[in-house]
């Protein structure tokens, strides 16, 4: 963004006439193109941009967001939104585990998935993040477009990040029997999730974008 000082001695209110673009580089003079997305008046010198639109500077986990952000790992939408409350689909969340994780995208071997073929998108992401072992397909398929639940979200995190240990918080909708216990339980031990305020871990629930964000961040 470019941001300039308005004289006081300006009277009111400002019109633009014209604005001037200086390009140094003379291989790229007359070339692309000047694209306006926002023009705004500030008139607080504290001012902090937002992350994203919907994102706000109090938004719970503007910071985690903000790192990876940073990091690379994660962005948000062509409208300028983060969308911080749509739930995080598998094929993406391979995609923000195979960044974090700086996994080798060159020459993946073909994991056989029927839902994953090579033109897929994301199908290097996919592909090495099954291939490490992170995560697993059902019956041939990967379920790409399917959405993550907490439980499952574990399993990743703890097989992603080799995290070990467990913890003697206890989750009520989380029986020791249930498959995803010793998962869920590591993380825990590890300070990634504490549940609900409930006593829940939310075992069915989806994850949404921001609450990967917290996850992966931590």
């Amino acid at each position: 963004y470019v941001e300039t000082a308005v004289p006081k001695t300006e009277s009111y209110p400002l019109t633009m006439e014209s604005i001037y673009i200086v390009q140094p580089n003379t291989s790229l003079q007359s070339k692309g193109a000047v694209y306006f997305d926002k023009l705004q008046a500030v008139y607080n010198d504290k001012y902090v941009e937002p992350l994203f639109n919907d994102v706000p500077n109090n938004h719970a986990y503007k910071s985690e967001i903000q790192y990876l952000v940073n990091q690379g790992l994660i962005s948000g939408y062509s409208d300028g939104t983060f969308k911080p409350s749509s739930n995080l689909t598998r094929a993406h969340a391979a995609i923000l585990i195979a960044r974090a994780l700086k996994l080798n995208l060159s020459n993946v071997t073909d994991p056989g998935l029927t839902d994953v073929q090579t033109s897929h998108p994301y199908y290097r992401e996919i592909a090495a993040i099954v291939n490490a072992g992170i995560m697993g397909g059902f019956d041939g398929k990967f379920n790409p477009s399917g959405e993550l639940t907490r439980v499952q979200m574990a399993k990743i995190l703890v097989e992603a990040y080799k995290l070990d240990g467990t913890s003697a918080k206890t989750f009520t909708d989380l029986p020791n029997t249930h498959w995803g216990f010793n998962y869920v339980s590591t993380l825990a031990a590890n300070n990634v999730t504490s549940g609900y305020p409930d006593g829940t871990f939310g075992i069915s629930g989806k994850v949404t974008r921001q609450h990967f964000s917290a996850f992966l961040y931590r």
